[in-house]
C-alpha cells in the first residue's frame, strides 16, 4: 500500500515536461539607448573661475551595454554625449563688449558596476558605480573690446569621472524588450588640456594678447530614458 501511494507520488514530482526549465530563461545581457537632461556643471569658485563662465545643460543621448555577472550584479560600458552651451559674461562691466560662441560638444565613456534587486519578474532595479574619461571641445570664440576684435581657436580639454547614481528598468515584452530610468551624478578629476589653459590670440591691431582658462567641471548631471533589448 505504501508504494502504491509512493509511485504515483514520484511520478508527479519528477515527470516535469522537456521545456519546463526553458520557460524562465536567464537575461544574459541588454544593450540600450536613450535621450535626456546632461548638465555638466562648471566650477563656480572665484580663484577656479573668475570670469563666472558657466556650462548649460543640454538634451543628451546615452548608449550602454550591460552583461550579467551574477543574477544580482551586472557590468556595463556607456556612451554619454550631447552639445553644451557656453555661457561667458559680456557687455557692461565685463572685458568684452560682444562675444559670439558656438556651443561644446562632450562626451564620456567608462565602465560601471550595476548591483541589481529583481523586484519582479518584470521589474529591477539597480545602483551604479563606475569610472569614464571624458572630453569637452569648444569650437571658434569671436570677441570685440572697443575697437579691438579678435579670434580663439578651438580648445579642448580632458577629465576623468565617477559616475555614480540608481535605476530602474521595466519589461514591456517579458524579457524582450524594457524601459530604463536611471539618475547620476558624477564628479571629476584629472582635468587637462587647452580649454583648463590661458590661450593666445592676435588682436585686429597686430598685438598679443591671452584668453583665461575656461573653468574645470566639478560634476555631470545625467538623467536618462532608454529603451532596452534584452539578449
Amino acid at each position: 500500500m505504501v508504494l502504491a501511494v509512493a509511485l504515483p507520488a514520484a511520478a508527479s514530482t519528477f515527470a516535469r515536461p522537456a521545456h519546463a526549465d526553458s520557460d524562465d530563461p536567464q537575461r544574459m545581457a541588454e544593450v540600450g539607448i536613450g535621450t535626456g537632461y546632461v548638465y555638466r556643471r562648471a566650477t563656480t569658485s572665484s580663484n577656479a573661475n573668475p570670469g563666472r563662465v558657466a556650462y548649460g545643460g543640454s538634451i543628451g543621448i546615452d548608449v550602454h551595454g550591460r552583461a550579467y555577472i551574477t543574477p544580482w550584479l551586472r557590468i556595463a560600458m556607456y556612451y554619454l554625449a550631447g552639445h553644451e552651451s557656453v555661457e561667458v559674461p559680456h557687455g557692461p562691466g565685463t572685458p568684452y563688449d560682444q562675444l559670439s560662441i558656438d556651443s561644446a560638444w562632450a562626451f564620456s565613456l567608462g565602465g560601471r558596476l550595476e548591483p541589481t534587486w529583481q523586484v519582479t519578474d518584470r521589474f529591477r532595479a539597480f545602483a551604479i558605480v563606475g569610472a569614464g574619461w571624458g572630453r569637452m571641445k569648444t569650437y571658434e570664440m569671436r570677441m570685440a573690446s572697443g575697437s579691438l576684435t579678435y579670434e580663439v581657436d578651438p580648445r579642448a580639454g580632458v577629465w576623468v569621472e565617477c559616475p555614480m547614481g540608481l535605476g530602474a528598468t521595466f519589461d514591456i515584452w517579458p524579457r524582450r524588450l524594457g524601459l530604463s530610468f536611471e539618475s547620476t551624478i558624477a564628479p571629476h578629476t584629472s582635468q587637462s588640456g587647452t580649454l583648463f589653459a590661458p590661450v593666445q590670440y592676435i588682436d585686429s591691431q597686430g598685438r598679443v594678447g591671452h584668453v583665461p582658462p575656461m573653468p574645470t567641471l566639478s560634476t555631470t548631471l545625467a538623467t536618462m530614458l532608454n529603451v532596452v533589448v534584452v539578449l
